[in-house]
């Protein structure tokens, strides 16, 4: 009896084998699909002018003013929890999305008048200067006090920062170690472990 012998493994890289007598007809072209375009990253859709934008959906700060008061007639009228819950979740996200745009507002008019102003200073002969990152932060601060200052609403906001200042500070301050009997007592169930201060 003879043993079958192997036959030798075909190669990946080898050359494709084709015959001599069928004609060979070229691979067909794969269709071109329409392509997705994102226009925030397409330079084919031009630049985004955020002065024009802000003019064009400036309609959206007033429906948003709208949702807000609806909600909160919706916090004071409701009596379930949950709704009053979500409702209270939805408003703070509108109040932090509305602050965030006042801010950046704020940022863009500073950033638009300092612009202006040393472009006449440009033509006057000057050197020009830049407003760093820092310094930008800085105006928009000292403007938005100054706003505080005109409403009379300074006081209450410093206060509110004086107190967030305080809690920072106060998580910071080192905590007393306990006695071995203190963690034995809170191992026990007879309440959380409490921390002391030193």
């Amino acid at each position: 009896m003879e043993t079958p012998q192997k036959k030798p493994r075909k190669k990946s890289s080898r050359p494709k084998e084709v015959s001599s007598k069928a004609p060979i007809l070229p691979e067909a072209p794969k269709p071109v699909t329409n392509r997705r375009r994102d226009p925030r990253f397409d330079p084919l859709c031009g630049h985004l002018n955020e002065d024009m934008f802000r003019k064009s959906y400036n309609f959206l700060d007033e429906y948003r003013d709208a949702e807000m008061t609806e909600l909160q007639r919706t916090i004071k009228k409701a009596r379930n929890q949950e709704s009053v819950a979500l409702a209270q979740k939805a408003l703070t996200r509108m109040q932090q999305q509305q602050s965030r745009q006042e801010r950046t507002d704020r940022m863009h008019k500073i950033k638009t008048e300092f612009r202006a102003k040393e472009r006449e200073l440009i033509k006057e002969g000057k050197q020009p200067f830049f407003l760093k990152r820092g310094d930008l932060r800085r105006l928009s601060v000292m403007e938005h006090i100054d706003e505080l200052k005109r409403s009379g609403k300074l006081s209450k906001a410093l206060a509110r920062r004086r107190r967030h200042t305080a809690a920072k500070q106060h998580k910071k301050l080192p905590w007393k170690r306990r006695d071995q009997e203190e963690l034995a007592e809170s191992a026990m169930g007879h309440g959380p472990p409490r921390r002391k201060r030193e």
